[in-house]
Order: C-alpha cells, then sequence, then structure tokens
C-alpha cells in the first residue's frame, strides 16, 4: 500500500515542574489516507528541564482517540488528560496516580467531547467544558468526589466550539466559547445557583480557534 508523507510544523507550550517552555519542530507522518493522520493514539510526553530526552507513553490505544485533548498537572504535578474518542463520539479522562494510567468515559452521549479544556480544582478533582456536536451546545461536567455530573451550560443554536476553560477563586467555572450561528465570542459562567451567558465580542465574525478564559 503506497504511503503518503506530510511534514507537519509544531508550537505549543507545556508546563513541566512549574516552568513554562515553548517547543517548536517539525513531524514526519508516513499514512495511507490523504491527510496526516498519522498514529491515532493518545500520547503523553515527560521530560527533564531542558527538554532533550523525552518519556512517551501510549495513554489509550482503544479505537481513534485523543483528539481535542487538554492537559493539567495537579497537586502532585501528575497528568490528567481529557480529549474526544471519535470511534464513539464520546469524551473521556486519562489521570496518572503515579503508577498507572486511570481512564473513564465522562459523558456516553453520541456526539460529544469535542474541544475539551479541562481544569483541576483545590482538591485536584477535574472539571471539563466541551462541545455537544450532535446538538451544537455547550456542556461541562466535573467529578464530585465519587461521579461526574454534567450540565448543559447553553443551548443556544450552534454554541460552544473552541471553549476555554477557568476555575475561580470559589472553583465556580468560568467558560469562553464561540458562537458558530452569530460568529460571536461568547462567555459563561456558574454563580452559584445557575449558568449566567453573555456575548462579549458581537462585531464581526470573531474569535475563531484560540480562545482562552
Amino acid at each position: 500500500m503506497q504511503k503518503n508523507l506530510f511534514t507537519v510544523f509544531f508550537i505549543f507550550s507545556i508546563a513541566l515542574g512549574g516552568v513554562s517552555w515553548l517547543l517548536q519542530g517539525t513531524i514526519t507522518i508516513a499514512s495511507s489516507l490523504s491527510s496526516p493522520v498519522g498514529d491515532m493514539s493518545l500520547k503523553s510526553s515527560a521530560s527533564g528541564a531542558k527538554v532533550t530526552n523525552w518519556i512517551s507513553q501510549t495513554v489509550d490505544s482503544i479505537g481513534i482517540v485523543g483528539a481535542d485533548n487538554s492537559l493539567a498537572l495537579d497537586s502532585n504535578d501528575n497528568p490528567h488528560i481529557s480529549y474526544y474518542d471519535a470511534a464513539r463520539g464520546t469524551l473521556k479522562y486519562d489521570s496518572w496516580n503515579g503508577n498507572e494510567w486511570f481512564l473513564q468515559t465522562v459523558d456516553a452521549t453520541h456526539g460529544v467531547g469535542l474541544d475539551t479544556s479541562l481544569a483541576l480544582d483545590s482538591n485536584d478533582f477535574p472539571h471539563i467544558s466541551y462541545w455537544n456536536g450532535l446538538d451544537g451546545y455547550l456542556k461541562y461536567a466535573y467529578w464530585n468526589g465519587s461521579g461526574w455530573v454534567s450540565h448543559t451550560v447553553d443551548a443556544s443554536a450552534n454554541v460552544g466550539l473552541y471553549t476555554s476553560l477557568a476555575l475561580d477563586s470559589n472553583e465556580n467555572p468560568h467558560i469562553s466559547y464561540y458562537n458558530t450561528y452569530s460568529g460571536t465570542l461568547k462567555y459563561a459562567s456558574w454563580n452559584g445557583s445557575g449558568w449566567v451567558s453573555e456575548t462579549v465580542d458581537a462585531v464581526g465574525n470573531v474569535c475563531v480557534y484560540h480562545l482562552s478564559v
């Protein structure tokens, strides 16, 4: 079978042991497909201060997984990852406990889990914002210590792409996201009893990709 070669340029930032690094380079991928899909498994890497010797692990290789991933480190510097399972159309979450990876399906509703953003609270419990691609809604899920609780944050038409999540000092979630129907930037926050959503910028077609809150 003929394979096509794709050279992909990457640039991204990571945090290791409290130090932020900006990494860039190229990867050459051999694929029998017409686009640079390459290895469709989710991997995690860590390195020393000079970022020279990478330690790579396969976190989840069941099906087509790892898209739209988001990474956070807990109070022990262990990695936690949210990501999309394209084969099943679900939101998944993996955490490293120091010895092994612990995999969970956060939302098994088909067609959800794209554009994830992950944050950890003071108990190292995960909070995830993500897009319900089936209905075009913004969703949010968190671990309460015994199970996952999910909310529909904004059920307006075609909202919830490119989410970015942050927790405030009271550990209430704040989410920025894109409204594809109107081409506007939106923001939602939990006030302790309900979600409050507002349009931040409605001038032109704004904020595609690259959102951060």
